[in-house]
């Protein structure tokens, strides 16, 4: 059986803002993404096309 305490989790941005068609889901702000993440339980994402560079993204993620 597998141990669920060796598994992290992740989710697509995609789930809030599509990068093929910018008109969808143009209204969620990379806050609003890290923030359902977070509260949903996953410890991380893919990027997406509206993400920041890297350096900016770990300060505002808190990654260090």
């Amino acid at each position: 059986m597998t141990n669920p305490n060796c598994i992290s989790w992740g989710i697509a941005p995609i789930g809030w803002r599509n990068d093929d068609i910018p008109t969808i889901g143009a209204d969620n702000t990379l806050s609003h993404l890290l923030s359902d993440i977070c509260v949903a339980g996953f410890q991380g994402t893919e990027v997406g096309g509206f993400f920041p560079e890297p350096n900016i993204l770990n300060k505002r993620a808190s990654i260090t």
